[in-house]
Formats: structure tokens, C-alpha cells, sequence
């Protein structure tokens, strides 16, 4: 969510609660009234276009939003803008809105090296919880996309797990959350073998995985199948590469269907003796 795509101040502040009571439902215009000590109707009547705001009440709202230095300057910018009747002052302010604007698009495309960066050291908090890469598949979903807490009694998970989840792949930005619900921006990943998080996460997930598989044993749509078999390494080539041409086909088949339910796929070759 960039805030400095738009130039009033009103607009963002609606867009900002819209946006993260779609994950927190604590955060809401009634919490922001009772936090910034300003009657509701009088909110109401700013958002409204009927009322402006002080600067203590700016304040008090860029607090309860937790604003950095710099989203707290523009809305202060917004707010003397909107609120200035000298035409040479609303020039002033203008240039200054404009500088801001163009400062903080420049830096976003300048920032996809550092940004790759980071994004790499933040994978372990997408990689360590496995809730993270079901969630972020579900919201492919168009049900779970408009309401993410439709997921928690599927996944017998609180809603606290789901806000969490949800702001760690907005944070990486694989989502983005807007008004109208979750917007997926990437999907492909891969985690390869010499990472040094590819043991936990394997664990955790299995771990969940079996946990699932145990609860579903007795439903139909659940498939599970293991067969203990002897054979000699030139068989077990064989069958490593007939699977990667049947992921191949499966790849297909899933990029021409319809997402309805999120699935899990595994495959395991080992060696028992």
C-alpha cells in the first residue's frame, strides 16, 4: 500500500483502515476515534469532505496508524494544503507534495537490488511457517481472497495465525492487500536443497502435512498411497525421471484450471536399506 499515490489526505485515511481491518478487525473507524480522542461523527464529517482536521488530530491519527517520519510529513503536507486559503502558500505546499511524490517513486525503481536483498533474507519467515505458503496459495481463491478468515475453521488456525500470515506476505510483497480484498503478485517459488532452511522447512511441513493427512484419512477427495518396494538404483533413475515428466503434465493441467481448493503434492524416493 503506497500512500503517496494519492494527493488527500481523506482518501488515505479511508484506504488505510479499509485496508488493514481486512487483516486486524481491532483496527476500525470507532478504535481510531476512541484513539485519537476525536468524536466519530466529526470523522465522519471530515472523511466526508464536510470538516477538516488540526494538526494535533493529523498527529494523533499518523500515531495510530504508525506512520514513519516521512508518511507523517506528507499527510501534515496533505492536511496544510487542503486547509490553507492563501492561492502563493497552496503553490508553496503543492511543489512540495509534488517533490515527494516524484522522491519516493525514484527510490522504488532504484530499488530493485536492494530490495532482492532483502527479500532473500526475509524468506525465512515465509519458509519457517508452512501456514504461510498454503495461505498464500488459498488467496488465489476468490472466496478466501475477499475474506482471509474464512480459512481459519478449514485449518482449524485463530485468527491471529491468519493476520500474521498475511502480513508477513504482504511484507515480502507477494500480496498486496487492498480494499476489495488480497491481490496474489508472485507465486513461483522454489526453495532449493542447499539452503540452509530446506531441513526445517521440509520438517514443518510434513509435520503439518501428516497432521492433515490424519484428520482427512476417512474423506474421499483425500488421496494417499505408499508402497515399500525393492528395486536396484537403475529402477529408481527410472522412476525419478517418469515423475518429473508427470510434474511437467500436472503443471500444465493445473495453469488451465480454475482455482477452487489448495492441494499438496508429495514425493517421496528413499532408501530404507
Amino acid at each position: 500500500m503506497n500512500i503517496y499515490m494519492l494527493r488527500d489526505y481523506r482518501e488515505i485515511i479511508k484506504l488505510v483502515i479499509n485496508t488493514r481491518k481486512r487483516i486486524d478487525k481491532k483496527i476500525n473507524f470507532q478504535a481510531l476515534a476512541e484513539f485519537s480522542r476525536i468524536p466519530k461523527s466529526y470523522i465522519s464529517k471530515v472523511l466526508g469532505g464536510n470538516a477538516s482536521l488540526n494538526q494535533d488530530q493529523m498527529f494523533a491519527i499518523c500515531a495510530y496508524f504508525k506512520f514513519d517520519h516521512d508518511e507523517c510529513y506528507y499527510l501534515e503536507l496533505l492536511l496544510e494544503y487542503d486547509r490553507s486559503a492563501s492561492h502563493h502558500r497552496r503553490k508553496y505546499l503543492k511543489a512540495k507534495i509534488d517533490d515527494m511524490q516524484l522522491q519516493k517513486q525514484e527510490i522504488s525503481k532504484n530499488l530493485n537490488l536492494s530490495q532482492k536483498v532483502i527479500r532473500d533474507s526475509l524468506y525465512f519467515d515465509y519458509y519457517l511457517d508452512p501456514f504461510n505458503q498454503i495461505i498464500h496459495m488459498a488467496m488465489r481463491i476468490s472466496r478466501f481472497a475477499k475474506d482471509p478468515f474464512l480459512i481459519g475453521p478449514l485449518l482449524a488456525i485463530d485468527e491471529f495465525t491468519i493476520r500474521k500470515c498475511l502480513a508477513t506476505l504482504e511484507k515480502l510483497g507477494i500480496i498486496e492487500l487492498t480494499t476489495k480484498g488480497c491481490v496474489v503478485k508472485e507465486t513461483n517459488f522454489h526453495l532449493s536443497r542447499d539452503s540452509d532452511l530446506f531441513k526445517s522447512w521440509l520438517a514443518n511441513l510434513r509435520l503439518l502435512s501428516l497432521n492433515r493427512a490424519v484428520r482427512l484419512q476417512h474423506q474421499k477427495h483425500n488421496k494417499s498411497v505408499s508402497v515399500i518396494f525393492s528395486a536396484d538404483k537403475n529402477a529408481l533413475e527410472k522412476i525419478y525421471n517418469k515423475f518429473l515428466e508427470y510434474l511437467k503434465k500436472c503443471e500444465s493441467i493445473i495453469g488451465n484450471c480454475e482455482d477452487q481448493n489448495v492441494y499438496q503434492l508429495n514425493f517421496d524416493l528413499l532408501e530404507w536399506l
